[in-house]
């Protein structure tokens, strides 16, 4: 869902007549109709499909409807070139289809090894179908660098010293990723087809029902009358809405349109309003339960359960929205801005009353992921959502809302299998070539056993590539030439994946490219770049956050509750006093009379170098940010009280 929504603005879809909007809804129908088949094991009509006959039936249906929906060029939608368009979607069904017919020979036979030359020819075929359809829906930069990495094994062995690998013929390459089971049916495609495709349905059943007005209304009632309210519905909405949707740009244009004129009318600057929102939004793809689909993949590569995943990310984004709960509390006592009245705001119990079945849905996908069923959690809650909105009049299912549900399904879909199914070819790349096991030893060896270097290598190369890839083709390659050095290291697993993780999706807020910035740019009326600064600056505690938990592991659930506890409190103090010296004002001390006059520069310096050895806690770093904090605590509560006695 991704990279879809964050190139809407620049690869315009195509708008389609009834005869290829019913197709799209057509197609769309028939592919959730093969997932449920599949993960329900239903085994309809008494046929058993073959694991990769089903993929290729998937990529038939819905990689090619990118050529329906993106033109050839922006702005070109009839005329010649859209039935070059047309050839090319029916050419993406033949072969796909051809593949799966042919499931069973693909494995027996050895295809992947040694194919016929006619399939050989429509390997090849088949990716360069591919390349187009990720340049179409995701840009042009996208399909560039996963040509380059999944072409990788033409050149490997020319290539110096740790980017040396095996070299294969034109043919083999693309035989090898058109059929085998490491590249475009490899794990991406995998856990699309079982895991993803289900929760990409729940989140369009959640918007096509009004869950996402729900969302935000309980957050209006419980927020928004604190000071600074509209800023705390913004981040507390978004965490919600983004871990449903799994996109930052999508929660910022959804929440944002909301949050984002109404933070502006309450007192904060346009850049102050779009940074919250571009940092809350960024936030929601790291939020339990769903997260983003990255974290299937995630599940995936280390061959553990996803609740695992849920598990150990849940101290980490509530560690995250903690910090932008703070940042926004102190702006807004610094700057005197108060909530909104409460007579204005959504009663809680009408809101609960008229949405309890959102947060019915909710808690059974919890309950379902917690028992181990997260193959079919998404449909049953899904369905759950269904059923019960018909209680509500204005929720009610129609035709036409059904007909959306599969339009907006196969929309999205098309373009996140086309990104899946490219980025599986950079595994298959790096698989093909045992190029990734060298690098992860070069990198080691580059670090020279420094683990600092090293993390600081990972988390450089995670922010470099998150600029210019999804954050799945980010986490896919890192995860494929990183994670195992940083692991080789003697760090948790889990843990490393997570800060690769977390190190991309920091990227979406980060100067130069910083997506969500742009995306909030519209609506914030401030320059992208302006937006992007103060976001940094707002989440200049949330860059620290990976290298924490992969220090310390308990912050991911590992160990006993009392190391967790015992970690968790100096981090919590830390992003309290990072915090008050960025905003000049600590929670509890300070008046909106004195505003940041009470704290001198001095004061600031002292927490934040304070706060950051407290939550670094390597050494004897935690006991020197305590001397710091509280000897500038000290100084602070004086000043304080010396200003006050001078005021009239």
């Amino acid at each position: 869902m991704q990279k879809l929504t964050e190139k809407a603005a620049e690869n315009q879809q195509r708008p389609l007549n009834t005869f290829w909007r019913g197709l799209l809804i057509v197609f769309s129908a028939i592919a959730i109709a093969f997932a449920v088949n599949d993960v329900f094991n239903l085994r309809l009509f008494n046929v058993t499909i073959m694991e990769n006959s089903y993929f290729y039936i998937l990529i038939a249906l819905l990689v090619s409807l990118v050529f329906i929906l993106y033109p050839l060029k922006k702005g070109l939608h009839t005329g010649i070139l859209f039935l070059v368009d047309v050839v090319l979607f029916c050419a993406t069904i033949g072969i796909c289809l051809y593949f799966a017919w042919h499931g069973l020979d693909i494995v027996y036979k050895g295809w992947a090894a040694a194919a016929p030359k006619h399939v050989q020819i429509l390997s090849l075929i088949l990716l360069i179908l591919v390349m187009e359809a990720l340049r179409r829906s995701s840009g042009l930069v996208i399909a560039v660098v996963v040509l380059i990495l999944s072409m990788y094994p033409l050149f490997a062995s020319v290539m110096p010293g740790p980017l040396e690998g095996l070299s294969f013929p034109l043919f083999r390459v693309a035989t090898f990723h058109a059929l085998g089971d490491d590249s475009l049916l490899g794990i991406p495609m995998q856990v699309l087809g079982r895991l993803v495709l289900g929760f990409i349905l729940f989140g369009v059943a959640l918007q096509i029902t009004g869950g996402g007005k729900f969302f935000l209304d309980l957050a209006t009632a419980l927020f928004a009358h604190f000071r600074g309210g509209p800023a705390k519905v913004s981040v507390f909405a978004s965490a919600l809405f983004g871990s449903m949707s799994g996109s930052v740009p999508a929660n910022v244009v959804t929440t944002g349109s909301f949050t984002i004129p109404i933070m502006k009318q309450s007192g904060f600057q346009g850049k102050y309003a779009g940074a919250i929102e571009a940092c809350a939004s960024t936030g929601g793809v790291l939020m339990p339960p769903i997260m983003g689909a990255t974290a299937f993949i995630m599940a995936s590569f280390m061959g553990v359960t996803y609740l695992s995943v849920v598990k150990a990310a849940i101290i980490p984004s509530l560690l995250y929205y903690f910090g932008l709960f703070i940042h926004v509390d102190a702006y807004a006592a610094v700057n005197g801005l108060k909530g909104l009245p409460k007579n204005e705001l959504p009663s809680l119990v009408k809101v609960m009353k008229e949405g309890w079945f959102y947060a019915l849905a909710l808690v059974l996908l919890i309950v379902l992921l917690f028992y181990r069923l997260e193959a079919r959690a998404a449909y049953f809650t899904a369905v759950l959502i269904f059923v019960l909105t018909n209680f509500n009049k204005d929720s009610r299912l129609s035709v036409k809302k059904m007909l959306q549900f599969f339009e907006q399904s196969g929309r999205l879909l098309a373009g996140l299998t086309t990104i899946f199914v490219a980025v599986g070819m950079i595994i298959g790349s790096m698989s093909l070539t045992g190029a990734g096991h060298s690098l992860s030893r070069e990198i080691v060896a580059l670090a020279g056993g420094n683990l600092a270097l090293l993390l600081m290598l990972g988390a450089i190369a995670s922010f470099i590539l998150g600029m210019g890839m999804t954050i799945t083709a980010c986490y896919i390659f890192l995860a494929v030439v990183l994670a195992p050095a940083l692991v080789q290291s003697g760090l948790n697993q889990m843990a490393v994946h997570l800060f690769v993780l977390y190190c991309a999706v920091l990227s979406y807020i980060t100067p130069p490219v910083a997506i969500a910035a742009f995306s909030a740019q519209p609506m914030a009326g401030a320059p992208a770049m302006s937006i992007a600064t103060t976001a940094s600056k707002l989440s200049t505690i949330n860059y620290l956050l990976p290298f924490l938990f992969v220090l310390h592991p308990s912050l991911i659930l590992n160990g006993p509750i009392s190391g967790t506890i015992l970690n968790l409190i100096p981090c919590v103090l830390g992003i309290l006093c990072v915090n008050a010296s960025l905003h000049g004002y600590l929670l509890g001390i300070g008046t909106t009379r004195l505003g940041n006059r009470g704290m001198t520069l001095a004061m600031r310096a002292g927490y934040f170098v304070g706060g950051f050895l407290m939550a670094l806690q390597v050494g004897y770093t935690l006991y020197a940010g305590l001397v710091i904090t509280v000897l500038t605590l000290l100084m602070h509560v004086s000043q304080r009280r010396r200003r006050a006695l001078s005021l009239p």
